[in-house]
C-alpha cells in the first residue's frame, strides 16, 4: 500500500489522472489522435513558454501528432509552447492538464527523445 501526502487540489489532480488512465487502458474512450498513443519510459519533461519560462510536467501520453500533459501552468487553448525540444500549441483542456498538439508531425523512432530532451 502506498500512502501519498498532498493537499486536496493534488489529490483531485491525481485522481483525474487515474481516471483518464482506467479509461483509455482498455481503449474505452475514442482516441481522436492522429498517431497511436503510448506512455514514454520517462514520463517527466520540460515545457518552455514565449515568455522564456520553463515549468517541469508529466507526460501523460505521447504520440507522433501531439502530447497530454499534466502541469502546475495549464495554459490557453492556442499557446504555443515546447515541450522539450517539440514546439506545439494547446488544443483542448482536460481534468488534470491539457493537449498539446505538434506544429509539424514527429518521427516514430525520435518523438519520445525529443520531448524528454534525451
Amino acid at each position: 500500500m502506498i500512502s501519498i501526502a498532498v493537499g486536496e487540489e493534488e489529490r483531485n489532480g491525481l485522481a483525474a489522472k487515474i481516471a483518464w488512465v482506467e479509461s483509455h487502458k482498455n481503449h474505452d474512450t475514442p482516441n481522436q489522435r492522429a498517431g497511436e498513443r503510448f506512455i514514454p519510459a520517462n514520463p517527466y519533461s520540460k515545457i518552455i513558454f514565449s515568455d522564456g519560462s520553463v515549468e517541469t510536467c508529466l507526460i501523460v501520453d505521447l504520440s507522433v501528432a501531439g502530447a497530454a500533459i499534466s502541469a502546475d501552468t495549464v495554459p490557453p487553448i492556442r499557446t504555443v509552447l515546447g515541450v522539450g525540444g517539440v514546439v506545439g500549441r494547446v488544443v483542448r483542456h482536460f481534468v488534470g492538464g491539457f493537449a498539446v498538439q505538434f506544429i509539424e508531425r514527429q518521427s516514430r523512432d525520435t518523438v519520445e527523445a525529443m520531448v524528454i530532451g534525451e
